[in-house]
């Protein structure tokens, strides 16, 4: 009889361990997805508030692919100017500069 009685407690405490563990595991996945929503909830609410802000004009202007094309075209364009007014300024002082020496000769 008494190995009965211990073969029972055996099995009562197995399933007191199995209950706790159950519990453990529930208490601990209820937890993790509770923090994962709180964190899609706040990421969500904040990317709606860079939008309005945005909207209201207290961020960068945004501009449309037109403009921006403009702009990179007439930046593009004033870098060749540049440097053709310079290639064009440096040849002509070495044509002077030959005609001054071949006048000299």
């Amino acid at each position: 009889m008494a190995a009965n009685a211990s073969g029972e407690n055996d099995i009562s405490s197995v399933n007191i361990n199995f209950y706790n563990v159950t519990l453990i595991t529930v208490g601990v996945v209820v937890v993790f997805c509770s923090i994962c929503l709180l964190v899609f909830l706040v990421r969500r609410n904040r990317s709606k508030g860079d939008k309005s802000s945005s909207a209201s004009g207290q961020a960068k202007p945004r501009f449309r692919k037109r403009d921006k094309m403009i702009f990179y075209g007439k930046k593009m364009l004033r870098k060749v100017r540049d440097t053709r007014d310079d290639i064009y300024r440096k040849s002509r002082i070495k044509a002077r500069q030959k005609v001054m020496l071949n006048f000299a000769k």
